[in-house]
């Protein structure tokens, strides 16, 4: 079970040290979760500065660099770090989008107080738990417990995508339909249209199920799992801007370009250069 449960007020040892400062950046090859329960920090992640405070709540992506800048002596957190299997946990086609957006795009969120403590809750439950090797239940438990925490900050951040429920029984069947079907088939099928036809709907109907569902419609969904798997392919993989637009089934080299640069401000090659640097800064 490549996961550590700790904080810095108990004890607890982790395995990653999230406090150290130095002059230069530190990266972890799993994901950090991290929340401020008191005291505040300046942190950079990646380029940018944020400030946190308590009740702030921070996830960092695997390998992505970061610094702490300054902090208080009074800085109380909990801690939650995920290796390789933190996408066999988030196994949800939403949820993996979702984990994936709060970690590229924007890693730093406040948390309402009464949310701070619930979180903080099933973190010292998570603390004990994980130190119960007799239990043959442990690991399920443990996977339960950090979805739940997953589901949670999905919930605070998108407004709440599990309103599924609320709209009808046939609503949540349709988007989870939806998006199995993207996940195995974004990069070749891009149109709304197509998967209206495998759920046997129309587009009309298909989009705005997903717009009172998840907050977004059928056509974004498409287009951000395309981007998604773009920048992963930028960062970590040694293929050609060229070859990365063809797997994703974009129909020109320039076709591929406007398209990223219309949704992240930057072309693949100025991306990957950001990447690279980001990445050759001081790991430890």
């Amino acid at each position: 079970m490549d996961i550590s449960i700790y904080d810095n007020y108990t004890g607890t040892m982790p395995d990653f040290e999230f406090r150290f400062h130095d002059a230069g950046m530190k990266s972890c090859n799993s994901m950090l979760a991290v929340i401020c329960l008191a005291g505040r920090l300046l942190i950079h992640i990646g380029r940018q500065e944020y400030e946190v405070m308590k009740n702030t709540f921070i996830i960092i992506a695997p390998n992505t660099p970061f610094k702490i800048k300054e902090s208080d002596g009074g800085m109380r957190f909990d801690a939650l770090r995920i290796g390789a299997s933190l996408f066999e946990i988030a196994n949800d086609a939403p949820l993996k989008m979702s984990l994936n957006q709060m970690m590229y795009e924007n890693p730093i969120y406040q948390l309402s107080q009464g949310k701070t403590e619930m979180f903080h809750h099933i973190h010292s439950y998570l603390k004990v738990l994980t130190k119960e090797d007799e239990n043959k239940y442990r690991d399920i438990i443990v996977y339960g417990y950090i979805r739940i925490l997953f589901w949670e900050a999905c919930n605070i951040i998108t407004e709440g995508m599990d309103r599924v429920a609320t709209y009808g029984a046939e609503r949540p069947d349709i988007t989870q339909k939806f998006f199995r079907h993207l996940e195995k088939h974004f990069k070749e099928k891009k149109t709304v249209e197509y998967y209206a036809a495998q759920l046997g709907i129309t587009p009309k109907y298909l989009s705005q199920t997903l717009k009172r569902t998840t907050g977004k419609q059928a056509s974004t969904w498409i287009e951000e799992y395309s981007l998604m798997e773009a920048k992963k392919l930028l960062r970590q993989s040694c293929c050609t801007i060229q070859e990365i637009g063809y797997d994703l089934n974009f129909s020109t080299h320039s076709h591929f370009s406007k398209f990223f640069k219309s949704k992240t401000g930057m072309t693949p090659k100025e991306f990957r250069r950001q990447s690279e640097s980001n990445n050759g800064k001081q790991e430890i």
